[in-house]
């Protein structure tokens, strides 16, 4: 509470975050932003971890895009952890947010494809407009963009990447 009542005034400090991202919470909402807190601790693990749960959030539900693939389950960490399950089965990866997280998350695909992970990625008209102009400045492959017709074994909100493949660290640069 002190460090909402202190970044609300403008006057947060480094010790009223971190000892938030120590609480004890059950709440989805308050898991959410104990995710923010410890992502911005750089404890990304765990806050990669907590962020996953964030669909739980109703008010995140209604204002954020979901999932395209109603029929398609979701990828489990069990799933993204089998190199002969990614090997042999497509994902869609779906931007769930504005532009600037489409960016973003675009940093996690050169993992992905050092990983043979067979994916695909859906999002806006813009959002793939980034992304390619992205990958095409690093080099790296032409993005393979959703088709309506593709058949798709499971689907991950853009933002579960990390979590599910277990990316620890800060995400790497995109630009050179």
């Amino acid at each position: 509470l002190l460090a909402t009542i202190n970044a609300a005034e403008g006057h947060p400090s480094d010790a009223d975050f971190l000892e938030l991202a120590d609480a004890e919470v059950r709440d989805p909402y308050a898991k959410f932003y104990r995710a923010q807190i410890r992502l911005w601790a750089g404890r990304w693990a765990e806050g990669w971890a907590d962020y996953a749960d964030r669909w739980t959030v109703e008010a995140i539900r209604r204002v954020w895009r979901g999932p395209p693939e109603t029929e398609v389950p979701m990828l489990t960490v069990d799933q993204a952890h089998d190199p002969q399950w990614l090997a042999s089965h497509d994902i869609l990866i779906w931007a769930e947010q504005g532009l600037g997280d489409v960016a973003f998350g675009s940093r996690w695909f050169p993992l992905l494809d050092a990983l043979n992970v067979r994916y695909a990625f859906d999002a806006s008209p813009n959002g793939l407009a980034i992304v390619r102009a992205l990958r095409s400045i690093q080099g790296h492959p032409a993005l393979r963009e959703r088709q309506p017709e593709d058949h798709y074994d499971a689907q991950c909100p853009m933002f579960s990447v990390p979590h599910l493949f277990g990316i620890p660290e800060a995400p790497p640069a995109v630009v050179r």
